[in-house]
């Protein structure tokens, strides 16, 4: 066991192990679901001089599927946005001015 292991034997490492299945028990489930825990934590023992700070989560695949679905819809969302070449040209004059010469006018295609 990691805490017990002499390689590991120092308090200025931390160890998160998280595993990962299909579903679990009761029992897992009423540990990890209590108030005030980090998502998933299982079991958290405290730490002493000499020993790492291990932390152990318990997960389903179907949950950390269902975050990262929503993160992944976030980011398409926001990647949707095409703007115009005018709205690229307009904001290029708008944040680049003073670097650009004096009176140019956006160029689009008729």
């Amino acid at each position: 066991m990691i805490l017990e292991h002499p390689v590991f034997a120092t308090d200025r490492a931390s160890w998160d192990i998280v595993l990962v299945g299909t579903d679990y028990d009761s029992v897992v489930a009423n540990r990890i679901l209590d108030e005030g825990r980090s998502k998933g934590l299982a079991l958290s023992p405290t730490s002493r001089p000499g020993r790492p700070t291990v932390r152990v989560f318990v997960r389903r695949w179907r949950e950390i599927l269902d975050e990262n679905r929503s993160r992944l819809r976030l980011v398409t969302e926001n990647l949707e946005h095409d703007p115009s070449l005018e709205d690229c040209l307009r904001l290029t004059q708008e944040q680049y001015a003073e670097l650009l010469p004096v009176g140019l006018q956006p160029i689009v295609d008729a």
